[in-house]
């Protein structure tokens, strides 16, 4: 990955190689996260690590990202307390991942899928989650403020002592058997 980034030239400005280099870019990243996920419960950092270098190095943030993850393989990814606000993570598969604390702030979750992942008092605020699915997911103490849930699946997701108004909630899709924040099971 850094040999894509470090002949000299600007990832995101060089006229000629640019597309090249970030379609080669996601291929190997898209690679890589396969490949680490043979041994899920060994390579979670892993995952982790392979995140937080293209986001420190502006490949993954906002909507024009240079480096789309759509269709990655971030299954059980740890990326527990780590400040990803703005991070582009749309059409991702997260299942099972670790995000307890994580700064997901204004971040794009368009599409993704968060089956099982722990967001426990992550701040969310202002993320885009449209049709994300978090079906058990683990929302506990999560902040909400201002997080587009339009089409979310939240069922059986729990939501207790969450930071989300009803107008909120009643955006998603579903909320079968959720835990709402003031603890009580939603039908």
């Amino acid at each position: 990955m850094t040999a894509l980034l470090l002949p000299g030239e600007d990832v995101h400005k060089s006229a000629n190689n640019t597309r090249m280099r970030l379609t080669i870019a996601r291929a190997r990243t898209l690679t890589v996260l396969q490949r680490l996920s043979s041994d899920l419960d060994l390579n979670r950092d892993r995952k982790g690590r392979v995140i937080q270098f293209l986001y420190e190095s502006d490949l993954i943030k906002g909507e024009d990202s240079a480096v789309s993850l759509k269709g990655a393989n971030l299954v059980k990814a740890s990326l527990h307390g780590l400040d990803l606000s703005g991070i582009n993570l749309s059409g991702s598969n997260l299942s099972d991942a670790d995000m307890i604390d994580t700064n997901l702030t204004q971040a794009l979750l368009q599409e993704t899928t968060m089956k099982h992942t722990t967001l426990i008092s992550a701040n969310l605020t202002g993320a885009k989650l449209c049709g994300a699915n978090l079906i058990w997911a683990k929302l506990s103490q999560a902040n909400l403020s201002g997080a587009d849930l339009s089409g979310a699946d939240l069922s059986e997701a729990k939501l207790n002592g969450a930071t989300i108004t009803q107008e909120q909630w009643e955006k998603a899709k579903s909320l079968t058997e959720t835990i709402m924040p003031d603890g009580v099971r939603h039908p």
